[in-house]
């Protein structure tokens, strides 16, 4: 998946240089995206050519969180590593993404505080896990202007203590 697209994975540092978080944003072919969608397909069954090149991504109307790690997840600075996560991921997104196109970025939910945090930033469930191979809930947002300054309004916005270093 890196060699296909390169850019679409995240490290988020501490000032100490530490790894504190990761995710990967990928845009996804249709075809794969629609039998992802349905849960005939899993994320293990997408291959590098399901994956939109890097040159013509901003094509792409279905986008895909994947490869998403918090350092600490249960304990308080994890909770601030993931809102800090967050607000890279729509940093990210502003960057790499039209607001104005049919955007749809979509997420599993694999654990109970993965589906809070993704019902908290206004994602829908639109593929119940008791339908789905891989047995996760599949959520989606709208990935508008609107949206995204919701979520920003939810978590504050780090651009005062926060670099971002986006290819």
């Amino acid at each position: 998946w890196r060699q296909r697209s390169p850019k679409s994975f995240v490290h988020i540092k501490n000032s100490q240089n530490s790894l504190c978080a990761a995710f990967g944003i990928l845009a996804i072919e249709d075809s794969f995206m629609k039998q992802f969608i349905k849960g005939r397909l899993i994320d293990n069954n997408l291959e590098p050519e399901d994956i939109v090149p890097i040159d013509q991504k901003l094509s792409a109307d279905s986008l895909y969180i994947s490869g998403v790690v918090v350092r600490d997840p249960d304990k308080f600075l994890g909770h601030k590593r993931a809102i800090v996560m967050i607000w890279a991921m729509l940093t990210y997104l502003k960057k790499h993404f039209s607001f104005n196109s049919n955007i749809k970025i979509y997420a599993l939910a694999v654990s109970t505080t993965s589906e809070n945090l993704l019902q908290k930033c206004g994602f829908e469930k639109i593929s119940d896990k008791s339908v789905r191979n891989d047995k996760l809930n599949l959520y989606c947002l709208d990935l508008t202007q609107k949206a995204v300054k919701e979520i920003i309004s939810r978590i504050g916005n780090y651009s005062l203590v926060c670099t971002s270093h986006y290819g």
